[in-house]
């Protein structure tokens, strides 16, 4: 299970969702590991500031990740990156930010830093950007500073 909230081109954003292994001991060199996660998430944005319509939105995600790591016995760092698809309930938010279409791409980078007697939890300061990839105008993507939490439950 993971929270993340954070903030982007003046829209919040708070998400909760469920994060698992999928392929995991992937190849690596000396000292490292490499797995790829599964993340599913939904997530709802606002704007603090702005009152009317499009005022808020959903968001549902779907996104698969690499994430390379090290094999300590105490705190692991890891990097992660991925890409996948988010579903919009609105194709805009506010008066100026317009997505063209509900559908959209995702991609993202982190650093994190896993702890806990089995590496069990984790914490990551996460850049997501999301457009249509120009499948639609308006593509006014937006991109999102983010602070996660991550518990693991196996």
């Amino acid at each position: 299970m993971h929270l993340d909230g954070g903030e982007g081109d003046g829209v919040r954003r708070i998400a909760a969702g469920l994060s698992w292994p999928g392929w995991t001991d992937l190849p690596c060199d000396r000292g490292c590991r490499a797995e790829v996660w599964w993340t599913v998430r939904v997530s709802r944005w606002w704007q603090p500031h702005y009152r009317g319509p499009h005022q808020d939105l959903w968001d549902v995600s779907a996104m698969p990740a690499l994430r390379i790591g090290s094999h300590a016995a105490g705190p692991r760092f890891f990097l992660e990156m991925g890409a996948g698809f988010h579903y919009l309930s609105d194709q805009d938010i506010g008066r100026t930010r317009g997505f063209g279409t509900s559908f959209q791409f995702g991609e993202t980078l982190a650093a994190g830093i896993e702890f806990g007697t089995r590496h069990e939890q984790a914490l990551a300061a996460r850049i997501e950007h999301i457009s249509n990839g120009g499948l639609e105008a308006p593509n006014n993507g937006i991109t999102f500073f983010l602070l996660e939490y991550r518990h693991d439950l196996r």
